[in-house]
């Protein structure tokens, strides 16, 4: 199972934008947490209950540790957002 915490303004039916928000403002060193859990065996999304886990990622905005502000983060260009489009596109 995975749970992904992300901002109220983050829209959540679209994928993409969740991923980048992962991308953007997560840490994999402190950000990532996975929990070990004995699920059911009725559990769909892993039938061994024993192999069960979950893992959970907080993709929230956070305060600078050094000075406690919020930090702002840097819109991409137009033109680097083209680039991506282009490039995924043609993936």
């Amino acid at each position: 199972m995975l749970l992904i915490g992300v901002d109220e303004d983050v829209a959540l039916s679209d994928s993409s934008t969740i991923w980048q928000q992962v991308a953007r403002l997560s840490d994999p060193a402190s950000d990532f947490l996975t929990v070990t859990a004995v699920r059911d065996a009725a559990h769909r999304a892993c039938p061994d209950p024993t192999r069960a886990g979950t893992l959970l990622i907080d993709a929230t905005r956070k305060p600078d540790p050094r000075t406690g502000e919020w930090i702002e983060l840097a819109e991409p260009t137009p033109e680097a957002r083209e680039a991506a489009s282009t490039m995924w596109r043609n993936k």
